[in-house]
């Protein structure tokens, strides 16, 4: 059978809006990042709508100063990024949305805000900490009531519960591995001993490299220092939101509590989500 054309099919739901749009008196730069969302949609009405978004977050990818880069120049740099770690983990085209947002991070909590929030995933984190190895009751009570404030976003009360026991758990760890000793000492040079710091053990723990990096810049380092030594002023839902993704990782890094994989389906899926809105928000203010 001849393959059809497209005046031979209806067409997609989109493509009229588009076409209004292109028709209309709009931006070039508009134009140029419709425009190949309606060829997509013209060879094929029934293309997937976030496919079509795809296209659109191509062509603002490619007038960007990074997609004349090489590749391994762009995979370096996500490597040293302090959010490279929820880029790597992202899946399919969510990850070249990410690319195209993450310059916000603001942007970027906005979109986690509702991921870690949802009952279901809150549901999963509860039930791997019960069976996780926490060094004591006081730091699982600590956590629990912590993921009730996040899941009421109540930033305030949220990170001074979480930031405890979520570093107790990687001293935890260390200290069950014989890294450290009782008093969380690691070997000197000189032969001696001296305490270690949280960021001294992420390596020592064997973490991917990407999660050291985001602990380190993220959770922990000199943008947390205020929080950890309990001077901060402001930033709350940002450290909040980032110790939830440093406790999910650890989960899965000991535990094996396989949440991840959960946390960036629900993650990729909120990027295409708000991409989708805002692609269908400037379709509307053009037409």
């Amino acid at each position: 059978m001849p393959e059809q054309t497209s005046s031979e099919h209806e067409s997609h739901p989109l493509a009229p809006l588009i076409e209004r749009a292109l028709n209309g008196f709009v931006a070039p730069l508009l134009k140029s990042v419709l425009a190949p969302v309606k060829r997509a949609l013209d060879a094929n009405p029934e293309l997937p709508v976030n496919l079509a978004i795809g296209w659109d977050a191509l062509e603002r990818f490619k007038a960007t100063p990074d997609y004349h880069e090489p590749i391994a120049v762009i995979r370096h740099r996500w490597d040293e990024h302090p959010l490279g770690y929820l880029h790597r983990g992202l899946p399919g085209r969510a990850g070249l949305e990410f690319f195209l947002t993450e310059r916000d991070e603001e942007a970027v909590l906005d979109a986690l805000e509702p991921v870690l929030r949802s009952s279901e995933l809150l549901a999963s984190v509860r039930g791997a900490i019960e069976a996780a190895p926490l060094h004591d009751g006081s730091a699982r009570q600590q956590v629990a009531a912590g993921l009730g404030h996040v899941q009421r976003a109540e930033w305030a009360l949220a990170w001074p519960l979480l930031i405890v026991p979520v570093e107790g758990a990687f001293r935890a760890t260390a200290r069950s591995r014989n890294i450290v000793d009782d008093a969380q000492r690691l070997p000197s040079k000189d032969g001696g001993r001296h305490r270690a710091k949280v960021e001294d053990l992420f390596e020592l723990l064997g973490l991917e490299e990407a999660f050291q990096v985001f602990l380190r810049r993220r959770v922990y380092g000199r943008i947390a220092n205020p929080h950890r030594h309990g001077t901060p002023r402001g930033g709350h839902r940002r450290q909040s939101l980032f110790l939830m993704i440093a406790l999910i990782g650890w989960l899965d890094a000991v535990a094996q509590a396989q949440l991840a994989p959960e946390f960036f389906t629900r993650f990729g899926r909120e990027l295409e989500r708000r991409q989708m809105t805002s692609l269908q928000g400037r379709l509307r203010g053009a037409a």
